[in-house]
């Protein structure tokens, strides 16, 4: 589950940083075309995303308590919201909520090292099994899919 965030969150910021290169290497630079390029970094929002996640996937629980604070806490949706509207009124090339985020991003190489991986190391047996666990009792389809989505697309999963 992680690394598909990872990998998500890290091809959103190529993207916006290859588009904004290449903006810039046509002329468009933000001021004359009034076109900026900037990406959101949120951590965990209240969100229904979140909050669906938090109820269905123990395995989820078991990463965000892995994680140490202030990683593992969820934040407040109208703080975020507030935050990266803040952000756009800026123009900012990088939103990140909270604040704090910042700091993580610009020491985000660290984050790969033994130390930093050490607690989600110990936590991937437990998300493992609780997983398998949930796909024996559910099915694949059932813990690929949010309660939400199931419904949006009209799985006859329970």
């Amino acid at each position: 589950m992680s690394g598909k965030v990872v990998l998500i969150t890290g091809g959103a910021n190529g993207i916006g940083a290859a588009t904004g290169a290449e903006l810039a290497r046509r002329g468009w630079v933000p001021v004359a075309a009034d076109i900026d390029v900037g990406t959101i970094h949120p951590t965990w929002i209240d969100t229904e995303m979140v909050r669906e996640g938090e109820r269905e996937q123990p395995a989820f629980d078991r990463l965000r308590a892995a994680l140490r604070p202030p990683f593992r806490k969820t934040y407040p949706l109208d703080r975020a919201a507030r935050e990266i509207a803040d952000g756009f009124d800026r123009r900012a090339r990088r939103i990140c909520t909270p604040g704090f985020v910042r700091i993580a991003h610009v020491l985000r190489a660290a984050s790969t090292t033994r130390l930093f991986e050490r607690d989600l190391v110990k936590a991937v047996p437990d998300m493992e099994r609780m997983f398998e666990d949930q796909v024996a009792e559910h099915g694949a389809l059932h813990c690929s899919l949010g309660e939400r989505e199931r419904r949006r697309i009209g799985a006859n999963v329970p």
